[in-house]
């Protein structure tokens, strides 16, 4: 995801990308102390596939969407 961010933010003004910044700080600054815990490797992927689970697919796609929603465009 933030190499997905990272890419999508070449090339945007500085003045933009602070916008954004204010944006997704505003949103995830009143979680601070709420984090939820991490997980491991194997509780993410099926580690026989190396695949994605659907739920770290879910949380995968929120973030991109709430990046999209401040301001990058994927």
């Amino acid at each position: 995801m933030m190499g997905e961010a990272s890419m999508a933010a070449c090339g945007m003004d500085v003045h933009e990308l602070n916008q954004v910044i204010e944006r997704s700080l505003s949103i995830y600054e009143k979680s601070y102390n709420d984090v939820p815990r991490s997980k491991h490797f194997m509780e993410c992927y099926d580690v026989d596939e190396i695949r994605p689970t659907e739920e770290y697919l879910a949380v995968y796609d929120g973030a991109l969407n709430v990046l999209s929603n401040c301001g990058i465009d994927f």
